[in-house]
């Protein structure tokens, strides 16, 4: 009779075993949908779980992060190439501590995601502040332009040796906008970058 009780069970070990792979089907299929590549920098993969975090940490649509995060990494591997750009750990432990306060509550990003990130800002960050930070250079005459044509557009007057360094820093921040913008350019046309969706920045 011991081949009886046997064959009874049989049945509830397919049905144990097929749970068991079908658990671990659900688990595949859901870590597919979550790093599904959604494009192409350079045979660099943009995943869906990274377009996902920048979308969470600065807002926009999923198009907009994934142009970002895409030129995040070619900056990032600018930035990669000059040895003042390393990041110390300390530098990167304060970066990971000022992504997790940005992000929304209830959201739970993976830990490597973030650290990641967090290390590639700070590197960029390191890489502009070192390559054109020098080259930013506003003159008093600027700044006295400047502040003038605040007066004659109907901004309220502050005595110029009042408005001076704030002038001259909204200058210097203008300035270092229009060199990153100029440089993230002439990065994107060096570049290839394939979206699988076809859409293009």
């Amino acid at each position: 009779m011991p081949s009886r009780p046997s064959a009874e069970r049989s049945p509830l070990r397919r049905a144990s075993l097929l749970a068991v792979a079908l658990a671990l089907l659900s688990s595949m299929t859901a870590a597919e949908v979550v790093e599904r590549v959604v494009g192409v920098v350079d045979g660099r993969p943009l995943l869906l779980s990274e377009v996902q975090l920048r979308q969470r940490l600065s807002g926009g649509d999923v198009r907009q992060a994934a142009e970002a995060l895409a030129d995040e990494a070619l900056m990032y591997r600018e930035a990669g190439r000059l040895p003042q750009a390393a990041v110390t750990a300390s530098e990167e432990a304060q970066a990971l501590q000022s992504l997790r306060l940005k992000l929304p509550a209830g959201f739970v990003a993976e830990e490597a995601l973030l650290r990641r990130m967090a290390r590639r800002q700070v590197a960029i960050l390191k890489y502009i502040e070192f390559r054109f930070r020098p080259q930013v250079r506003v003159t008093e005459e600027a700044v006295r332009a400047a502040h003038a044509q605040a007066e004659g557009g109907g901004t309220p007057a502050r005595p110029y040796a009042e408005a001076a360094a704030d002038v001259r820093r909204a200058l210097e921040a203008a300035e270092m906008d229009a060199r990153i913008e100029a440089w993230v350019k002439e990065l994107r046309a060096a570049a290839e970058i394939r979206y699988n969706d076809d859409r293009r920045p």
